[in-house]
């Protein structure tokens, strides 16, 4: 049984830094990784207004470069909408994931918290192994 990494991401430095730790640890453990990005939703997927966002190739556009470098690793790629944690944890359930390695800004959180909500919701709810990593604060 092939062991699956999921790598959620918002096209940010921190979740650049993420999938480049995940590439590296999938690379070394022989597993593959799963590419995720979450477009939050208020209005139930596949909506009329949902699905003609003019964003929406951009987004597609940007997951497909993410991890494009991973050489020897297998990766796919999924875009999904709704709400970010729940849609991740239903993801990692559905696809036998054994790990989330994820990247973290804390941008929704008070200075002193290390990490995002969104992070954190994950964290406290994955029934799964979960790798935060902290990138470098972009310029």
């Amino acid at each position: 049984m092939t062991t699956r990494i999921l790598v959620p991401t918002d096209f940010s430095p921190y979740a650049a830094a993420a999938a480049d730790y995940a590439v590296s640890l999938a690379a070394h453990s022989n597993a593959e990784l799963l590419i995720a990005h979450v477009k939050p939703s208020a209005v139930l997927p596949h909506s009329e207004e949902d699905v003609a966002d003019p964003l929406e190739p951009e987004l597609h556009t940007k997951l497909s470069a993410v991890a494009r470098n991973s050489v020897g690793v297998a990766v796919s790629r999924r875009f999904l909408r709704g709400n970010p944690v729940d849609e991740l944890l239903k993801l990692a359930k559905e696809t036998g994931v054994r790990q989330i390695v994820m990247g973290t800004h804390g941008q929704t959180m008070a200075p002193e918290k290390a990490i995002g909500s969104i992070a954190e919701a994950v964290l406290l709810r994955a029934t799964c192994r979960v790798i935060l990593v902290k990138g470098e604060t972009p310029a």
